[in-house]
């Protein structure tokens, strides 16, 4: 019978690239991150049996925990985006893959009784007629919402489409600009983790 090794070849040796830096892989340390989640699966010293000494910290956890949606709230909030201003909402449903997203179509698709119920059993606050009290009480999951949300600024995700679309030779004749959106992501993240410090 033969026994499959996990190699780690796949992974980013984040504390080998550390020790490049003269790091001490001993030291504690804290990675705060949006979904962190994505970002430590690829990470080759999160498999090891003995563990590291390096902790996580996930803005999308912090803020789901003080002002998530539910499931059946995020259509209506997505509704309710769409009907207020029509091109912000275009880019906050095509934000929405930072984070946590179900099926888009129920944002365009019948209202489900969920949702009908939830819509049934709120009342208008100062918003519009139609608007649920707790519709500017939160936001959906992703970095673009967050930072919207928290810390009242916009994220352009245009740059990151070339991911999707693009090729290895666009990408690499973009990687100054690119450079650039993943440390304006960067610095967001640590925006948006200020703003949730208690």
């Amino acid at each position: 019978m033969a026994v499959s090794v996990f190699t780690g070849s796949g992974h980013i040796p984040f504390l080998i690239s550390a020790q490049m830096l003269r790091m001490p892989t001993e030291r504690s340390r804290l990675l705060v991150g949006h979904n962190v989640s994505f970002d430590r699966a690829r990470i080759r010293d999160e498999y090891t049996i003995h563990g590291t000494s390096t902790r996580f910290l996930d803005t999308m956890s912090l803020h789901m925990a003080v002002a998530g949606l539910t499931s059946e709230q995020r259509g209506i909030w997505k509704k309710a985006m769409k009907s207020r201003d029509s091109e912000a909402a275009a880019a906050n449903l095509a934000a929405d893959a930072d984070g946590y997203d179900f099926d888009d179509t129920s944002a365009s698709t019948a209202t489900s009784e969920a949702e009908l119920m939830l819509l049934a059993s709120t009342s208008n606050n100062g918003g519009d007629a139609d608007d649920p009290p707790w519709l500017d009480a939160g936001a959906t999951n992703s970095l673009k919402d967050v930072y919207t949300f928290h810390c009242g600024g916009h994220i352009d995700k245009t740059a990151r489409d070339i991911f999707f679309t693009g090729d290895l030779d666009s990408i690499q004749a973009d990687i100054p600009n690119l450079l650039t959106y993943c440390a304006t992501d960067v610095l967001r993240t640590h925006e948006v983790r200020h703003s949730l410090e208690i």
